[in-house]
């Protein structure tokens, strides 16, 4: 098992058991346990915070991965990351808006991030952290997981690895806490299934 310490200025997980294609291509989704692989990564950052509003901002992204999900490869480095953070419509209804953060191995632009037709290489990989409000606009505050995205404050992770795969997580218990800080997203997070475990802090401009 290789653990990943994720450090930037800025998840996410596979579907049902097993595989299942989405359109063309190499896109697939993927949860339970396939052929079991497990990897993870470590780094390290500072526990050094900065006060915001409602709460406190670390000083820099730090993530925890591990999975023994069989979408998940091995080799995936978490030590240099990047982030990035969007407001997009949270589709629940209503005008209530979600709050998006990316953090992943290497640096793409955000449009390159929200589409799922584009491939990542084999050392790529990208953690998407999602928090909605059910139909009001996502924001600061505390989390949990749910199974039924119009609750208020639920959260979610997926990974985004090689090719079009996307590892999603089953039955998730987890819990994170989001603070606003300006036009940055800041905050903490908890969060595992059978399989995939992820946990750590995050700090993400908002694209405007």
């Amino acid at each position: 098992m290789h653990i990943a310490l994720v450090r930037a200025a800025a998840v996410a997980v596979l579907l049902s058991p097993g595989f299942l294609a989405v359109g063309c291509g190499s896109d697939s989704t993927k949860s339970g346990p396939t052929t079991p692989t497990q990897s993870t990564a470590s780094g390290a950052s500072s526990t050094t915070t900065a006060q915001a509003s409602g709460g406190e901002c670390p000083a820099a992204t730090a993530v925890n991965v591990s999975s023994t999900n069989g979408g998940y490869p091995d080799g995936i480095n978490w030590s240099t990351v990047y982030a990035a953070a969007d407001r997009p419509p949270a589709g629940l209804g209503g005008d209530g808006r979600a709050i998006v953060v990316y953090i992943g191995t290497t640096k793409r632009p955000l449009a390159e991030l929200k589409d799922r037709k584009i491939e990542l290489a084999a050392d790529e990989a990208f953690l998407k952290l999602e928090f909605t409000n059910g139909a009001q606009n996502a924001g600061e505050g505390d989390y949990t997981t749910s199974s039924d995205r119009k609750d208020p404050n639920t959260f979610d992770l997926s990974i985004r690895v090689t090719g079009r795969t996307t590892v999603q997580m089953s039955q998730a218990k987890g819990k994170a806490q989001l603070v606003t800080d300006g036009n940055r997203v800041c905050g903490n997070f908890d969060i595992a299934d059978k399989w995939t475990s992820a946990s750590g802090t995050f700090v993400a401009e908002v694209a405007t």
